[in-house]
């Protein structure tokens, strides 16, 4: 993606290689493929075969007259050529060039910037990222020339390392003409030099970025464990929002956030269907938490990296109450949330208690008595204590056997409990109400293993 003003490029890389702002924006060459195996953030990496595969980023003003700039990747590496291309640029005169390579077996990742008063590259500024061996595992490394102070930094965020070197270029000979920048290739050589393993979210910003803690590199890379996108205006920081909901598969139509107008569903754990601002991975629960306190549990399982999600609510968190609220969380794929819930609370109606509350009685009735009892449903009861007092009630399920009864009730809005006590060892009453179909079917089944 190319940006005005403070970013020259940013690419990414989502599910396929359709979708992928790689392929759109770059122009790939050999077998450059989008892997899901070899992905670092999102849904997936590019990965560089080592025998040939490179991309080109064509020209544009915004790498003209770069007077401080940075540039940052993830790269997963696992070849040890003598010099190996991440990304390069190189002016046509081969002066005013930059380049971030691998050196030798060693791996010293180096970042090169020679000024257009030209010169070889064996007399170019260079500063190292640190020593890594070659163990395919993901380092984020950065480097920043910062032309006006004749300085430049790199910062490798995965082991916390950085160093500096001075320029022997003055502030008036930044990059002067707008030349193709290659990722994984020689610019001035294609197809040698190649890089191969993995790489995601490079990006080359027209800024000098600020090393340590809370610094830019932290910010836009999520202290190394993520992405923050960079925007025109600058870092993005502001949280996903919902831009919409479906009716698809669910029959819910009008979510809201108005509790006298809420959804109505039969199902005690819904699915809902929803659109996000931008790619985001989200969850669901019922209480008021933000993406990270919702808990991994209660992560989305369709639509996770991109705007398109469906969430279903967890067994833990089932709908036990007609009038019930439930909370999407999301965090954009920078790492940024709200700090409380993204949709707020959205009211359901819901209309499947009381049967799902029959079922469960009776899968505990069976679990208990196995078999040679008799169910009853919707029974009316009368009975007599000790002392001649009578009551009388209809319960849900009732089930016998032998001289033994035991009577189940589960409680729903408008209902009221028929509070008859047990007329030991004949006569056994329970009556739940607001918990999950789980616990009413080990509640009845507990409660007979108890008395028969």
């Amino acid at each position: 993606m190319y940006y005005n003003s403070t970013i020259a490029l940013h690419w990414d890389i989502n599910v396929s290689q359709e979708n992928s702002t790689l392929m759109k924006t770059g122009e790939p060459n050999g077998d450059l493929k989008v892997s899901a195996e070899q992905k670092k953030v999102g849904a997936g990496s590019a990965y560089f075969d080592g025998a040939g595969d490179y991309l080109k980023f064509p020209a544009i003003d915004e790498y003209k007259k770069m007077q401080n700039f940075s540039v940052g990747c993830w790269v997963n590496y696992s070849n040890s050529g003598s010099l190996v291309v991440i990304t390069r640029q190189a002016n046509p005169d081969a002066n005013g060039d930059w380049q971030l390579v691998l050196v030798g077996g060693t791996s010293t990742v180096q970042f090169y910037y020679r000024g257009n008063t030209g010169g070889d590259a064996a007399n170019a500024n260079y500063v190292n990222a640190g020593i890594f061996a070659n163990d395919a595992t993901w380092h984020l490394i950065g480097f920043t020339c910062n032309l006006t102070s004749n300085i430049m930094y790199c910062y490798n965020i995965f082991n916390g390392t950085s160093s500096q070197a001075s320029l022997s270029v003055n502030s008036n000979e930044p990059l002067d003409n707008p030349s193709a920048i290659y990722v994984g290739s020689n610019s001035q050589n294609p197809g040698t030099q190649v890089y191969q393993g993995g790489m995601d979210e490079c990006f080359i910003i027209n800024k000098s970025l600020t090393f340590g803690k809370d610094s830019d590199w932290e910010h836009i890379y999520n202290n190394g464990t993520g992405r923050i996108l960079a925007q025109e205006a600058g870092i993005d920081t502001t949280p996903p929002v919902i831009t919409g909901y479906s009716n698809q598969g669910s029959s819910c139509t009008n979510w809201n956030t108005n509790p006298s107008n809420p959804c109505t569903t039969s199902d005690t754990t819904p699915t809902l269907y929803f659109n996000t601002s931008e790619f985001a991975f989200c969850a669901i629960g019922i209480s008021n938490w933000n993406y990270t306190q919702m808990g991994s549990s209660r992560n989305c399982t369709v639509g996770e990296g991109t705007i398109e999600h469906a969430c279903e609510l967890v067994s833990q968190d089932e709908l036990v109450y007609e009038d019930s609220i439930v909370y999407l969380s999301c965090k954009d794929t920078s790492g940024n949330m709200n700090s409380t819930s993204t949709s707020g609370p959205l009211s359901l109606t819901v209309t499947g208690l009381e049967a799902n509350g029959d079922a469960a009685i009776g899968a505990g009735v069976q679990n208990a008595l196995l078999n040679g009892y008799t169910n009853y449903t919707a029974q009316q009861m009368h009975s007599r204590n000790l002392s001649n007092a009578q009551a009388r009630g209809t319960f849900d399920w009732m089930a016998k056997k032998g001289n033994k009864v035991w009577a189940f009730n589960y409680v729903t809005k408008g209902e009221q409990h028929v509070n008859m006590l047990n007329l030991t060892p004949t006569l056994y009453v329970l009556e739940m109400s607001n918990i999950t179909t789980a616990n009413i079917t080990k509640a009845v089944e507990l409660m007979i293993n108890a008395t028969k």
